[in-house]
């Protein structure tokens, strides 16, 4: 069994880790690119989630307080290390 979430071009794929056998679930993150959605060879335990999760915040509040703003054209495209 597998449940995608999907974004604008991130998005998580639920997945069993071994089938009928082992219903344990695993997540990847998915890519979009050109339409295009690809599977990433992140691949780990559910167990992990909550701190991914975490990691996540700890790496964009990190961003906000010490990068700087990645603009084009007016529009912000993430951030640039200062």
């Amino acid at each position: 069994m597998k449940r995608e979430f999907k974004g604008n071009c991130i998005g998580v794929l639920l997945k069993e880790r071994g089938g009928a056998i082992d219903r344990h679930i695993c997540f990847s993150l998915l890519i979009e690119d050109d339409g295009e959605w690809r599977e990433t060879d992140f691949s780990v335990s559910s167990s992990w989630i909550d701190e991914t999760i975490e990691m996540l915040q700890a790496a964009r509040s990190h961003m906000k307080d010490h990068a700087s703003p990645d603009v084009v054209d007016r529009r912000q495209y993430g951030y640039r290390f200062k």
